[in-house]
C-alpha cells in the first residue's frame, strides 16, 4: 500500500516523522514511573528515524532528484560514519559497541551513530532550501521553548514534575549539562530566526519571532541555573563572538537588539547570582570553585589524563563505542577512591573530543573535530548565528559527553549548514533517463530498511518491557523483586543489554544479603541464580573489570551464606581475572582479601589489605576494611587503631556495613569499650530506626556500662516497635532497679 503513495505524499509523511523525531526530547515523566524514559526516548527516536528512512528510500525509488547534494559537510559525516564502522569491528567489545548500554540509554553505540547518520541524510535529502527549513526550525523553537519553560518551572521547587532533580535543573533531559547544551544551541537557532537579515518577519510571522525571543530568555535562565560550567562558558564565549561581530557589522537596529540582549542577560545573571532561587547551583560560584581545587574538577582532570594514556595505547581506531570503561579500567588511578565524591567506575571522559578519540581513535576524533570546524567556517560566511552553534558546542564540549539530545541538535545544525552551502547546486547522479537501472540500486537499502524496521520494532518493544520489569524492583519488596528480575531476563533482547540485567540482578541479591533482607529459605536458590547470571555476563565480557568484581563478590557472599569451599575458588578466579585488566582496582583486591579471610589465611588477607591502604592512604574506607581484617586476625589493638583512623578521616556508617559494625562491637566488648559499643549501636539505630535488635543491644550495653536510666529509656523504645515485647521489657527494667539502687 505504501508503494502506491506519490512523492508529495511520501514527503508529507517524512516531514511528519521528522517533526516527531525533533519532539523526542519532550518525552519525560516523574520518578514515580518505573520505566526509564530516557531509554524509551532513544528507542522511539530509533524507530521514527527508521520509518522516515524507509519512506525516504521509497521516495528515492520514485524520484532521484531527492538524492542529497554533495558538500564538505556530507563527505566529512560519511567519512566519520565509516570510521565508526571500522572502529566497531576492531572494538574491544563488539556487542557492547554495537548496541550501546542501558546505563547511557543506548544513545552512543554504533546503532545510535547509524541512526544519527540516517537522520542527517533524510534531513538534507528532503529539506533543500532555506524555505524548506522553516518548518523544522519552527518545530525546534516550539520544543525548545517548552523544555526551557520546564526548567524555569523547576526553579520554583516544583521538582516532582520530572522526578527528583537535586540542586540543578534538568527539565525533560534528565541531565543538567545536556539540558544546557541543548538550549544553548536552541538560543542560536532562535537568533537565526529572529535577527538574520534575509529572514523578514513575513517569512516566519510575528508569532515565531516572539517565540524565538521567549526561547532566548528562558533558555539563558535555564543554562545559568543548571549550574553547568562548560555550557555557561560556551554561552558567554559565543555571545561575545557573535555580539562583537554584529556590533561592528550590523545596522543600527541590530546593534540596539544586541545591546538589549546583553543588558537583559546581565540582569538575569545578576539577579540569580545575588538572589538565588530555590537553592539551585550558581555557575559563577561553580566556575570560581574550579580554581579552588574543587574535587569534582580534579576528578575530571584525572579522567582526562587517563583518557590520554588510553588513547596512546590504541591510537588509530580506538577502543570502540562504549569502550571507554575498558580504557579507564586498564589505566585506573587509585586516586579515584580517595574521596566520597569520586566515582570509581567511569565510562566517559566528560570531554566530547577525548571521548571520540578514545572510542574511534585519533582518525575518528580528527574527522569529528573537522566537522565542527567545517560547520563553523561554512556557516560564518552565510549566518553568524549558525556559526555560533559550532563555537558554543566546541567550548561546551570540553566538559560534557554527547547524548541523544546534543547529537540531535549537532546533526540538525550540520544539515542546515549543508543546505546553505549546497543550495541551488544540482544533484550529480548519473542514472538512466527514466531511472530504471537506478531503481535496482535503491531496492537493496529499501528492503534492508524495511527488514531492519520490522525486526527493531519487535526488539525495542521487548527492551522497553524488560526495562520496565527491571526498574520496578525499586518499588517492590525483596520477595516480589526477584520474580520481576526473572521476568526481565525472559525477554528476547540484545545480548549486551541482557548482560546488564544479569549484572543488576546479581548486585541486587548480593546487596540484599549484606543488608540481611533475604529470607533464610531463599538464600540458596537466589544466590545460585545470581551466580549463574553474573557468570554468564562474565563469559560474554571477560575483560570487564566491574563484572569480574561482582562475580568475585557474589561468590564470596554465597560462601558466607552456605560455606561451600568451591565458591571461594570461583571468587578468587574472577578477582584475579579482573586484576589482569585493572591491576590497581581496590575493589578487586578487597575481594581477594575476603577470599583469604574466609579460608582462614589472615596473614594473606592483611597483606592484601595493606596493599590497598598503600594505594589510597587517605581514603577512610580502606582503613576501616584493614581494621576489620586485623580484628579477624586477632590483632585487636592494631585493628582498633585503623578503625579510629577511618572515623577520624570521616568514614560514614552505611547500611551494608551493619554486620561489620556488629562484629567490631563484639570485639570492643572483650575490652569493655562500652563507649565505642554505644556509639556503634546508636549509629545503627539511625540507619535502621525500626530494628528492635539494635535497641536491645543498646539497652544491654548501657546496663553493662552502669548507665541504668539510659538503659531503661532504650528498653522502652522497643515497645514503639514491638508492643508484644512488653513482658521482656518489663522484666529487663525490673532487673535494673535493684542494680541501680545498690549503686
Amino acid at each position: 500500500m505504501i508503494g502506491m503513495l506519490k512523492p508529495a505524499q511520501l514527503i508529507s509523511i517524512i516531514k511528519f516523522l521528522l517533526a516527531a523525531v525533533l519532539a523526542t526530547p519532550l518525552i519525560a515523566w516523574g520518578s514515580n514511573f518505573t520505566l526509564d524514559y530516557t531509554l524509551v526516548r532513544s528507542l522511539i527516536f530509533f524507530l521514527l528515524i527508521e520509518a522516515a528512512f524507509l519512506c525516504y528510500a521509497l521516495l528515492l525509488y520514485k524520484d532521484k532528484t531527492y538524492f542529497p547534494s554533495r558538500s564538505p559537510i556530507f563527505l566529512l559525516i560519511a567519512a566519520f560514519f565509516l570510521l565508526n564502522a571500522v572502529s566497531l569491528f576492531l572494538s574491544y567489545d563488539v556487542s557492547r559497541s554495537f548496541w550501546g548500554t542501558w546505563n547511557r540509554s543506548m544513545d552512543s553505540g554504533f546503532l545510535a551513530q547509524l541512526h544519527y547518520f540516517l537522520f542527517f541524510v533524510v534531513l538534507v535529502g528532503v529539506f533543500k532550501t532555506q524555505k524548506d527549513w522553516q518548518l523544522p526550525l519552527k518545530i525546534i523553537l516550539a520544543i525548545s521553548f517548552f523544555i526551557a519553560l520546564g526548567a524555569t518551572y523547576q526553579i520554583f521547587d516544583f521538582s516532582d514534575l520530572f522526578g527528583d532533580i537535586g540542586f540543578r535543573v534538568q527539565s525533560t533531559l534528565a541531565n543538567p549539562i545536556i539540558l544546557a547544551t541543548y538550549l544553548g544551541i536552541a538560543i542560536l537557532f532562535s537568533l537565526h530566526v529572529r535577527l538574520k537579515k534575509d529572514l523578514a518577519v513575513a517569512a516566519y510571522g510575528r508569532f515565531w519571532h516572539y517565540l524565538a525571543s521567549g526561547v532566548i530568555f528562558f533558555s539563558f535562565i535555564a543554562i545559568f541555573v543548571s549550574g553547568s560550567r562548560g555550557p555557561f562558558l560556551g554561552a558567554i564565549a559565543t555571545l561575545i563572538f557573535v555580539g562583537s561581530r554584529l556590533l561592528i557589522t550590523g545596522n543600527k537596529k541590530i546593534r540596539l537588539a544586541v545591546l538589549g540582549i546583553f543588558i537583559l542577560l546581565a540582569a538575569v545573571v545578576g539577579f540569580f547570582h545575588i538572589a538565588p532561587v530555590g537553592g539551585f547551583a550558581d555557575p559563577i560560584e561553580r566556575i570560581v570553585s574550579a580554581f579552588r581545587g574543587d574535587s569534582s574538577v580534579q576528578n575530571r582532570f584525572n579522567t582526562w589524563k587517563v583518557a590520554v594514556v588510553g588513547i596512546s595505547q590504541k591510537p588509530f581506531f580506538g577502543w570502540g563505542q562504549e569502550g571507554f570503561s575498558y580504557l579507564f579500567d586498564r589505566n585506573y588511578d587509585p586516586f579515584f577512591l580517595t574521596s566520597s565524591e569520586a566515582e570509581a567506575w567511569w565510562d566517559r571522559a566528560h570531554n566530547t573530543f577525548l571521548d571520540h578519540a578514545a572510542v574511534n581513535g585519533i582518525m575518528g576524533s580528527t574527522f569529528f573535530a573537522a566537522l565542527i570546524v567545517a560547520g563553523f567556517f561554512l556557516a560564518i560566511r552565510r549566518d553568524i548565528f549558525l556559526a555560533g552553534t559550532f563555537l558554543f558546542y566546541a567550548v561546551a564540549g570540553l566538559t560534557f559527553f554527547d547524548a541523544l539530545a546534543t547529537y540531535l541538535m549537532l546533526f540538525f545544525a550540520l544539515a542546515l549548514v549543508h543546505t546553505l552551502s549546497a543550495e541551488g547546486r544540482r544533484v550529480e547522479f548519473n542514472a538512466p533517463k527514466h531511472w530504471s537501472g537506478g531503481k535496482a540500486i535503491i531496492l537493496a537499502p529499501l528492503i534492508t530498511a524495511l527488514s531492519f524496521f520490522t525486526f527493531n520494532t519487535y526488539l525495542f518493544f521487548n527492551i522497553a518491557r524488560a526495562n520496565y520489569y527491571m526498574n520496578r524492583v525499586g518499588t517492590l519488596q525483596y520477595s516480589d523483586a526477584i520474580p520481576s528480575f526473572h521476568k526481565a531476563l525472559s525477554f528476547f533482547i540484545s545480548p549486551s543489554n541482557k548482560d546488564e540485567i544479569r549484572y543488576e540482578f546479581a548486585r541486587y541479591v548480593t546487596d540484599a544479603f549484606a543488608l540481611g533482607v533475604i529470607p533464610e529459605e531463599r538464600i540458596e536458590e537466589d544466590f545460585a541464580a545470581a551466580k549463574k547470571e553474573i557468570e554468564a555476563a562474565q563469559g560474554h565480557h571477560p575483560r570487564d573489570a566491574r563484572i569480574n568484581w561482582l562475580a568475585a563478590k557474589a561468590n564470596n557472599n554465597y560462601f558466607a551464606a552456605v560455606k561451600r569451599a568451591a565458591l571461594l575458588d570461583d571468587g578468587e578466579k574472577y578477582a584475579k581475572t579482573g586484576l589482569e585488566y585493572s591491576p590497581q582496582r581496590q575493589q578487586l583486591l578487597y575481594e581477594l582479601a575476603q577470599t583469604a579471610t574466609y579460608r582462614g589465611d589472615h596473614e594473606e588477607a592483611i597483606r592484601i589489605l595493606k596493599e590497598i591502604a598503600a594505594l589510597t592512604p587517605n581514603f577512610p574506607g580502606v582503613h576501616f576494611t584493614l581494621g576489620l581484617g586485623l580484628l579477624n586476625a586477632g590483632e585487636d589493638e592494631k585493628g582498633f587503631v585503623q578503625i579510629e583512623l577511618a572515623l577520624s578521616q570521616g568514614y560514614e556508617y552505611r547500611e551494608n556495613d551493619a554486620q561489620n559494625w556488629l562484629y567490631a562491637a563484639a570485639v570492643y566488648y572483650k575490652y569493655q569499650r562500652y563507649d565505642r559499643m554505644i556509639e556503634i549501636y546508636e549509629r545503627l539505630i539511625r540507619l535502621f530506626p525500626k530494628n528492635e535488635k539494635y535497641y536491645r543491644f543498646l539497652a544491654e550495653t548501657y546496663r553493662e556500662a552502669g548507665r541504668y536510666e539510659d538503659a531503661e529509656i532504650a528498653a522502652r523504645k522497643i515497645l514503639d516497635i514491638n508492643s508484644g515485647a512488653e513482658e521482656d521489657v518489663k522484666n529487663f527494667i525490673e532487673m535494673l532497679m535493684p542494680t541501680a539502687a545498690s549503686q
